[in-house]
């Protein structure tokens, strides 16, 4: 009997096509390819089923610092908007964390300084730097300490490559731990 055959017995038994892809090893989109050719759709619950994804642990300010990460200062509230510590005018990786907890991560792959200062003058256009604004400053105005910290890693040559250390180190912890205020991911 050929997969096809196998997808379109299944489906006729009533089983979802994410049951009959994972039963025969196939993909989701070859399985219901068969099924909606077949004219077995009708009958057929077409609901992809999430897998389940594994938790990350969050990323603790203690763990952060062993790591080589440094305390810039805090982030401040002012008549004139968010204040950010001095900030060196070099690539690297920064935190924002509060609680003992990091919250948001990112990279400033040109200057540290330069990112930052769009977190608190964000342009029209400028969609994640216009949500950090007001998440932190919402923050802020809950009474909530924010600290900032940042990592200048070095940048890396594997086998003639080049590597760039922040992005790789931003990736790692990303892909690593739950940072609540990520929304992409790495």
């Amino acid at each position: 009997m050929s997969k096809s055959e196998k997808i379109r017995a299944l489906a006729k038994q009533g089983r979802t096509v994410s049951e009959i892809a994972s039963e025969l090893g196939i993909s989701y989109q070859f399985a219901y390819n068969v099924c909606q050719k077949a004219g077995l759709l009708a009958g057929v619950d077409r609901r992809i089923e999430p897998r389940p994804t594994p938790k990350k642990p969050p990323l603790l300010v203690e763990r952060l610092c062993s790591g080589g990460f440094s305390l810039a200062g805090n982030v401040t509230h002012s008549v004139r908007g968010i204040t950010m510590p001095s900030l060196p005018r070099e690539p690297g990786v920064y935190a924002y964390a509060w609680k003992g907890v990091v919250h948001y991560l990112g990279v400033a792959s040109r200057s540290l300084s330069q990112r930052l200062y769009g977190y608190c003058r964000p342009g029209p256009t400028q969609r994640t730097n216009q949500r950090m604004n007001t998440l932190l400053l919402e923050t802020l105005d809950e009474g909530v300490l924010i600290e900032l910290y940042y990592a200048t890693p070095p940048d890396l040559i594997w086998n003639g490559f080049p590597i760039s250390g922040c992005v790789g180190l931003e990736h790692g912890l990303i892909s690593s731990f739950n940072l609540p205020l990520n929304i992409r991911g790495a």
